[in-house]
């Protein structure tokens, strides 16, 4: 007698794989989805059984039931391997970034900071009812490269009263970082912002920054595009702390000072200052310099006695344009970057406005080291005609005269404890450029080599990495249960009972 409603055992057993697959599941919806599937295929087979009790008394010896064995052991053993499968995942877990964008990968100097860590720290999210998947993400992606030391925890102001006043959380949408004895404060769900409250917390003391004002150097609280107030509030986030500095009112560069900025000066130095600038680098001092072309700033023989040229001239990189043809390239977009510590990390371009040429010059005094960082392109070139290019926007290559790129425009130089970061620019500091491309990076990181702070010579956290849909717990999981499970379900069950129908038929 051939069996009834067979239909009714590839349901049951379809309901059994699904439901071992999140057994093990921590999420209450899919614990839940495990549950109904089980005692669903249980059901079914139960009935099946049930329907054809005395059909199966009859049908085991034959030739028809040794076959259907076989196809209810595949199964079952199907079953038993999603089971495995899904348990070993559960003991083992592996994360992949598949995004295009990489939106749940931490920064390098993110994953630096993380492995640095020696003590516990915990993250709070305080969300709305506690929950908030974007928060979460983000959260778990933190734990991820550090589960010893990093948790978290979303928390609803409202039903967590205590926390909220502890931290003075006045909305949603802010996180604390907190070590058990201080926390700092983030108020964007961004890696950007969690990784400078991090930075907050785990820096032990600030390095002192003199930036050196009086010769027209760009102003440290200067909010325009051609301010480096972004730059300054930057350093400060890695715990830098910003002084000025008037050097010809001063008797020396101050003994606390972990390192002295000179961005973009355009007026001459006297003798003097010059002079203190030297003593400072003679005792180990660091020096940030930053000079831009078609200025003398009687810094140029100081550095040549160091070993450094700054060139008089600019560099010129011709760009090809749709529609334009080339046109006259004083802004060069720069991929070319030598091993150093401060570029090792970078992996993207920067750039650069109106640049003049920065290049060791030897031979070099003994005990010294010179290396050009950053190089424009092949195609480049150092035009010594400056006032051709900037008065009639016209340059061309003469042999003998210019020099054929690449073209070094910035050099780390050592020697002893003594250091020195020169650029052949400073606009790709100011606010208008300094989150453009790796602007930031690279500035940051000559500024983290000079003080010697090797866990943040890293690519940092973008503000904005990808855009995001906004959705409730209760349609999150509404979608992926019917987008991701019950659909497929229904399809593989289906499948099931057409493959059994065409085989018998």
């Amino acid at each position: 007698m051939p069996l009834r409603f067979r239909p009714l055992l590839f349901l049951g057993l379809c309901c059994l794989a699904f439901g071992a697959l999140f057994i093990f599941s921590s999420q209450t919806v899919l614990v839940l989805y495990s549950r109904v599937n089980l005692a669903l295929g249980g059901l079914c087979i139960l009935s099946f059984v049930a329907i054809n009790a005395h059909s199966l008394k009859t049908f085991f010896p034959g030739k028809e039931a040794r076959r259907f064995s076989e196809t209810t052991v595949y199964a079952l053993l199907f079953v038993a391997t999603l089971a495995a499968l899904n348990f070993f995942a559960y003991r083992h877990p592996v994360r992949a970034d598949l995004t295009q964008e990489k939106v749940f990968t931490l920064s390098e100097q993110s994953k630096a900071l993380l492995s640095e860590l020696r003590s516990p720290i915990t993250i709070y999210a305080f969300v709305k009812g506690g929950q908030n998947a974007r928060a979460e993400d983000l959260l778990k992606t933190y734990h991820h490269y550090n589960p010893g030391l990093v948790r978290y925890e979303l928390v609803d102001p409202n039903q967590r009263p205590d926390l909220a006043e502890k931290y003075g959380i006045r909305r949603y949408g802010i996180f604390i970082v907190t070590d058990g004895s201080k926390f700092r404060m983030a108020e964007e769900a961004l890696e950007e912002s969690v990784t400078n409250a991090m930075l907050g917390l785990l820096k032990t003391r600030d390095r002192v920054v003199y930036l050196l004002e009086g010769h027209g150097e760009r102003g440290a609280q200067d909010g325009g595009e051609e301010g480096l107030k972004t730059f300054m509030d930057q350093l400060e986030r890695e715990g830098f702390r910003v002084k000025s500095l008037l050097l010809a009112s001063a008797e020396k560069v101050p003994d606390d000072a972990n390192v002295l900025a000179i961005v973009g000066p355009k007026k001459p130095f006297l003798d003097e200052e010059i002079e203190r600038v030297k003593a400072y680098l003679d005792k180990g001092g660091k020096l940030y310099l930053c000079l831009d072309p078609n200025t003398q700033t009687n810094l140029e023989p100081f550095l040549a006695n160091l070993g450094v040229e700054a060139g008089n001239d600019i560099v010129i990189d011709m760009q090809l344009r749709l529609f334009q043809g080339p046109v006259l390239g004083l802004d060069p977009i720069v991929q070319d970057y030598e091993m150093h510590p401060i570029t090792k990390s970078l992996t993207g371009r920067t750039l650069f406005s109106m640049v003049r040429s920065i290049r060791p010059k030897g031979p070099l005094p003994k005990g010294v080291s010179a290396e050009p960082i950053v190089k424009t392109s092949p195609a480049s070139w150092a035009e010594t005609d400056i006032h051709r290019v900037l008065e009639k926007s016209e340059a061309t290559m003469e042999e003998g005269k210019d020099v054929q790129g690449p073209m070094p425009i910035a050099v780390a130089w050592q020697k002893g404890d003594a250091r020195m970061v020169v650029f052949g620019d400073s606009d790709f500091l100011k606010n208008a450029l300094f989150n453009r491309l790796f602007n930031a990076d690279l500035a940051l990181n000559g500024m983290n080599w000079l003080a010697e702070n090797t866990t943040l010579l890293t690519i940092r956290p973008k503000g904005g990495k990808a855009a995001f849909l906004f959705l409730t717990p209760a349609q999150i999981d509404t979608i992926f249960v019917f987008g991701v499970l019950i659909i497929p379900q229904l399809l593989f069950a289906l499948g099931l009972i057409v493959w059994d129908w065409r085989r018998r038929g």
